[in-house]
């Protein structure tokens, strides 16, 4: 008993060296715990405020982008009214409309002066109508005079042609014979003989012996005949005076063309003027038209010519205005681009701090790891050196033992339970480190992760 007393006492000694030592070494892994999840809990708050900052940094670009989008849009929309309004937009609007009114104006000026035209045509026609009525009613009564002498001197000359004719012939005529060597014959002779043979020539008329009134032989009483026969010197004096009708009728008809002359010249002298008037007018009107017609086309030209400087300037103001559409609808682009990318962009850094953290976590516990290996291996060479100990002891305890006739088989069983409890003893507390540090970790990370989940969804909500 006193051997066993005395190794019993050395091994406890040994026993309560080693549970200094573990205890020590359990207070080395809790300090070194402690120290991990502090720096732990220290970078995963820098990587909180990491991921806050990132997410605050992307939720300022948004709210910057959104707002500049709908800027931009508003910007379109306000072009393309513009160019909506360009394109019903009238340039030189001013110059246009003063060349379109004076353009309507000559079609009234152009009608107006047709109508003025017209109405001197028309007061020309009028004037003529008049002026023709009133010489033929005033040259009538002359045209008829005139007529008449015409007709006169047309029956009459042939009568004086005929006359002088005869009186030329008169002298180898039976009337020419008569008159020279009968006398009185009218009264006798001329009674009984037709004229048409006293002017018949080829006659040889001869004095008879008888003479007297016979005839023949026949001796008639010509007393009872009433016959005028002309003589030659009748038809001379028929002649002269026909002559001298001719000449009174030449005076007439001569005087009747004087006096139809002098009234067409006086009507002439009271129409005339008149109707060049109007012709005047028509010419001036005429003048006016053709000067209008110049001017009327020189605005036509000039219209064209405003209206094609008009539509340069609206494609050009159009095609300014289409540039800085495009121009917006890139920037639009590139604004819609970056929101797009915005998510992705933030999903990367986020990815990206993620890994760093995870790295992080890896380096500490690789750190912690390694510390932990440390201070467990010393505790190992300690356990090592005391059981070395402990053994020396026991052997030394089981010669002393066997030397007094001790069980010493029975000991040593006792003492392989004793060891094995020692083992399950030292698994408990190697283990219980890493217990209450997995404990820890589970307070500290596991249970929050529901709520950084929550938070996670939050900002990439608020995000899209």
């Amino acid at each position: 008993m006193e051997i066993s007393t005395k190794y019993k006492s050395l091994i406890q000694t040994l026993d309560e060296q080693w549970n200094k030592i573990h205890e020590a070494k359990i207070k080395q892994l809790d300090t070194l715990n402690n120290t991990y999840n502090e720096r732990l809990e220290e970078a995963r708050k820098e990587y909180q405020r990491f991921t806050d900052s990132l997410y605050q940094e992307f939720e300022t670009l948004s709210q910057q982008l959104h707002p500049l989008k709908a800027e931009k849009l508003s910007e379109l929309n306000a072009m393309d009214y513009q160019i909506k309004l360009c394109r019903k937009e009238i340039f030189f609007e001013e110059e246009q409309q003063e060349l379109k009114a004076r353009i309507q104006n000559y079609a009234n000026f152009h009608t107006e002066r047709k109508n003025r035209i017209a109405q001197a045509q028309l007061t020309i026609k009028e004037l003529t109508m008049t002026w023709e009525e009133e010489q033929q009613k005033q040259l009538k009564e002359k045209d008829l005079t005139l007529q008449k002498l015409q007709q006169e001197m047309l029956q009459l000359r042939p009568r004086i042609d005929e006359l002088q004719a005869f009186l030329n012939n008169s002298k180898d005529t039976l009337q020419g014979w008569l008159k020279e060597n009968k006398k009185g014959w009218e009264e006798n002779i001329g009674k009984l003989c037709d004229e048409s043979i006293l002017w018949q020539r080829g006659l040889f008329p001869q004095i008879t012996i008888e003479g007297g009134n016979s005839f023949y032989g026949i001796s008639i009483n010509l007393d009872s005949i009433h016959r005028p026969i002309k003589s030659i010197d009748d038809y001379i004096v028929e002649k002269e005076n026909g002559e001298k009708r001719l000449e009174e009728i030449t005076a007439a008809m001569q005087r009747q063309q004087t006096e139809r002359e002098e009234l067409q010249e006086q009507l002439k002298r009271k129409y005339q003027p008149q109707i060049k008037e109007q012709k005047a007018i028509i010419s001036q009107i005429e003048y006016e038209l053709e000067q209008l017609e110049r001017q009327y086309q020189q605005d036509m030209l000039d219209l064209e010519e405003w209206k094609k400087k008009a539509n340069e300037e609206r494609n050009a103001k159009i095609n300014r205005l289409e540039n800085e559409q495009r121009k917006r609808v890139a920037e639009l682009d590139g604004i819609n681009s970056k929101l797009k990318n915005l998510n992705k962009e933030k999903t990367e850094k986020l990815d990206s701090l993620k890994l760093e953290w995870n790295k992080q976590q890896q380096a500490l516990a690789a750190e912690k790891k390694t510390q932990a290996e440390i201070i467990g291996k010393e505790e190992k060479e300690e356990q090592r050196r005391i059981s070395s100990i402990k053994a020396e002891y026991e052997a030394d305890m089981q010669k002393e033992l066997h030397s007094q006739g001790a069980d010493t088989e029975r000991l040593q069983d006792i003492a392989n339970q004793l060891a094995q409890l020692d083992k399950e003893l030292s698994f408990i507390k190697e283990n219980a480190t890493l217990v209450i540090e997995y404990q820890k970790d589970k307070r500290d990370l596991i249970d929050r992760i529901p709520g950084w989940q929550r938070e996670h969804d939050e900002q990439k909500r608020l995000l899209q």
